[in-house]
């Protein structure tokens, strides 16, 4: 379970109170029960670290969206645990996360409704089989190439269609962490 407290204890705000997360952040049970699949879009990720890659990818996201008779996108996020398991531990805290998340998505939405949630397994199959997406989408990385219609993530629940969108090449998480520590690691040699 996602907990505030994490937050709180480290930087004294309540991150869940703020807009636009207040809104739309929901737990598995309260999206299960407030989401019309048959008019939803449902993207996951860990969205560490904001850089230029993240946004085009919801930029392009949201116009797909927006372009589409869906009423509603869900942006599921691995909880920490879960990144930790599949690629490594994230910089930010789960809620930093869902915050920078929300407050990119929401604004591009015209009229489709946001909800921001999580899962703590490898993979979102237990919340695909809760939500039943009509629509997947991913962006183009190696780790999700195989990610089509078939994928195990959809046995209980076949979405009408999976999309992956282009990437912004040459933008990574994992690059630009190389950088800070090549830019942290030449300013710490000057030094001496």
């Amino acid at each position: 379970m996602i907990s505030a407290t994490d937050d709180n204890v480290q930087y004294g705000v309540d991150l869940l109170s703020l807009q636009p997360l207040s809104f739309c952040f929901k737990d598995a049970v309260q999206l299960s029960r407030e989401v019309n699949s048959s008019r939803c879009v449902f993207t996951n990720g860990v969205w560490d670290l904001p850089h230029a890659g993240h946004i085009v990818f919801f930029q392009e996201l949201s116009k797909f969206v927006n372009s589409s008779y869906c009423a509603q996108l869900v942006v599921a996020l691995n909880s920490s645990q879960s990144a930790s398991r599949i690629k490594r531990p994230p910089v930010l805290s789960f809620l930093e996360r869902a915050f920078f998340v929300t407050s990119m998505v929401e604004p591009l939405l015209q009229s489709a409704h946001l909800f921001v949630t999580y899962f703590d397994e490898d993979t979102p199959r237990e919340l695909l089989r809760l939500v039943k997406p009509v629509i997947v989408v991913h962006g183009e990385d190696s780790g999700k190439a195989s990610y089509n219609i078939n994928h195990p993530d959809f046995e209980f629940h076949r979405p009408r269609e999976v999309i992956c969108l282009p990437l912004l090449e040459g933008y990574s998480t994992t690059r630009l962490l190389k950088r800070v520590y090549r830019l942290c690691s030449e300013t710490s040699s000057d030094r001496r």
